[in-house]
């Protein structure tokens, strides 16, 4: 177990992608018109962020770090700054 910093940006429309290939999109439909963090096994992170209202969104995520440096860095006792993650969010059209 270690900590993960992750970063959420809401956009007007769709991002510039960033220089690594993302992990992942999919779209996600909000029914509240909020968005919450959830930290596994843990549960929620933070309170709730604000979205543009109900409806879909298109969601990237970029991991950056982790892997065989992460692995190594935690048998040296390191659990921070192991990896980072960056979630792009923007509404559907």
């Amino acid at each position: 177990m270690h900590d993960a910093d992750v970063q959420i940006n809401l956009w007007n429309g769709e991002p510039s992608p960033l220089d690594e290939k993302p992990l992942g999109e999919v779209l996600l439909q909000l029914s509240t018109g909020t968005l919450t963090a959830w930290a596994i096994p843990h549960g929620p992170v933070g309170g709730p962020i604000e979205m543009d209202g109900k409806g879909f969104y298109f969601i990237r995520v970029y991991r950056r770090g982790g892997g065989e440096e992460a692995i190594y860095r935690q048998r040296q006792g390191i659990f921070s700054g192991l990896e980072s993650y960056v979630v792009q969010a923007w509404r559907r059209p």
